[in-house]
This record gives structure tokens, sequence and C-alpha cells, in this order.
């Protein structure tokens, strides 16, 4: 599965932007709880999965002076990024953020770790979780968000009521998934996005690479199109996120 996951995010690395309205939406809303830092103090930031770049941009924006760090798991989305911000005080790192030490051998630390919608790829949330705190400074963040219960509800509903089977990945209540690393809640939010077809809910899945979301074989034409009918018919090509915000403190 996570093999698929690369594959279909690199592809998905040139048609990402005017697709991922959502997560646009969503990056736009994680500033105001950006953690506050001294402007003319160096600073460390460190992004987990940085798409084609709609984080790293804000990043830049807010930390003016900071030593950013980024990385991808795709190696086109981390190009796509790059060329998109550029190289000024950041490094790119192309490598899978669930196990890549990030310095930790060589005790280095972070004042932010920030991530935006990437989380909810990983297999061991709490426990990675756990060891990103031990990269944090003293007084460091982690900062991110990320999907979570009842995502696309409205897609897995009509998959169920066409006798498709299929889990939905986004079954975890996330404030009881987190309570090991003693998170800070700032916000739950809906996001609702209304597509003019069932096919152009398929079509933005492929094209910001989220179609592997649950599926362990592909769906065929027929099932898709059973599908889809009935979320027209049943939603109205209603589709929502559950978005949550969450914050982590070093100590």
């Amino acid at each position: 599965m996570q093999d698929k996951i690369i594959r279909n995010f690199s592809r998905a690395a040139h048609t990402y932007n005017d697709y991922a309205v959502v997560q646009k939406q969503v990056t736009s809303d994680m500033v105001k709880y950006f953690p506050d830092m001294p402007q003319n103090t160096d600073i460390s930031v460190l992004e987990i999965g940085c798409g084609t770049g709609f984080l790293t941009k804000h990043i830049k924006h807010i930390y003016p002076n900071a030593c950013i760090t980024v990385c991808d798991i795709s190696r086109d989305m981390l190009k796509t990024c790059q060329d998109n911000i550029g190289t000024d005080n950041i490094t790119y790192i192309h490598a899978d953020a669930q196990s890549y030490d990030f310095g930790m051998n060589m005790d280095k630390k972070y004042d932010v770790i920030i991530s935006s919608m990437t989380f909810q790829w990983f297999d061991d949330l709490p426990n990675i979780l756990l060891r990103y705190k031990k990269l944090l400074t003293p007084t460091g963040q982690i900062l991110f968000s990320t999907l979570t219960k009842d995502t696309f509800f409205q897609w897995y509903d009509s998959l169920r009521c066409a006798d498709i089977d299929m889990v939905s990945p986004f079954e975890q209540d996330m404030t009881l998934l987190l309570q090991p690393v003693l998170p800070v809640v700032l916000e739950h939010k809906t996001y609702t996005h209304i597509f003019n077809s069932a096919a152009d809910f398929f079509k933005m899945l492929k094209y910001v690479g989220a179609s592997a979301s649950g599926q362990k074989y592909p769906l065929s034409v027929t099932d898709l199109r059973r599908a889809g009918k009935i979320l027209t018919q049943k939603y109205h090509n209603h589709i929502s996120y559950y978005v949550v915000i969450v914050r982590i403190h070093r100590t």
C-alpha cells in the first residue's frame, strides 16, 4: 500500500495545486496557530510532508530567518516544492518521515515541527509523534492538521449502498488515538466540497494522489458508476473532510 501511495503522489505532483482545494483551506487555517517565535532569532523548523509547498510558503513568510528542513516521501512532490519555493534557507530531504531520524542521532533539535494533511497516512502515529517530541528544543512545539473520523463518509456510504466492500481509512477518533502524546486539540473543523459530478470527485482523488485511500484493489468502471450514481442521488455530490488541528509541546 505504501508503494502505491508513493506512486500516486508522484504522478500527482504536477496536478496537485489545481485540485487540492480543501488542502489549501486547511493550510491557511493553520496559520493562526503557528507558534510565536522571536523574529530576530534564528530558529529551526521541520516540515513533514511538504507536498508542493502550500505550508512551506507560510513557514517562510512567518519565520523569515528560520533554517527550514522539509521532507516528502515523493521525490516528484519534493522537486515541485523546490521549484515553487526555492532553496534559500531550505534543506530538502527525500525520505519516509515515519522512519527517517532527522538528525536525532546527532542530537539535532527543532523549535517547530509542522505538518498539514500528512499524518493520516502514517501507520503508528502516536509512537512516531513520541519520537518527534524528542527532536524538539525544550520550548519547541509540534503543530499539525490531519484527517479524522468520518472523512469522505458520503463516498464510503455510497460504496456500502452499492454492495462494494471497502473499508474507510478514516475511522479513528484522533482525540483518543493521540492521548499518549498529550495533545492540545486546537480546532475540529468540517470542510464540505460540492463537486459538479461524482466523476469530478474521482478526478480530484486521482489528481491529488489520494486514490489509494482504503483501496486494497482497484475499483472497476462499473463499481465507480454504481457508487457514483448513489453519491449523486443521495448526497448531491457533497464530500466532507473532518480535520483536527493539534499542538503538542516538548514537555
